[in-house]
């Protein structure tokens, strides 16, 4: 049995948005997202190129990360879940 055959079933489902046929986990654009706004805020702050990439570069990756990890030990949709009967945000007749 190969690796790959090995991890395959405990991989997670990520939420995904296809972008030109490709599916990309929301977390990734999500990141690239904070990146983009961290670049643009240190940039209009300090006026210093440098300082606008490499704290974007580390901001980017630490969202990255985090949100990828986040991702994984997420709880299952609100679809997913049930609200036992007894549980007090059930609605109540009466």
């Amino acid at each position: 049995m190969s690796h790959a055959e090995t991890t395959a079933g405990t991989r997670t489902r990520l939420r995904t948005v296809d972008i030109a046929g490709t599916p990309w986990p929301v977390y990734k654009l999500e990141a690239l997202a904070v990146g983009v706004l961290v670049f643009l805020g240190a940039l209009t702050l300090t006026t210093s190129l440098q300082v606008a990439v490499l704290g974007s570069a580390c901001v980017t990756v630490l969202a990255w990360w985090s949100l990828r990890l986040a991702e994984a030990v997420s709880l299952p949709s609100s679809q997913d879940r049930t609200v036992p009967s007894n549980h007090p945000s059930t609605p109540t007749s009466g």
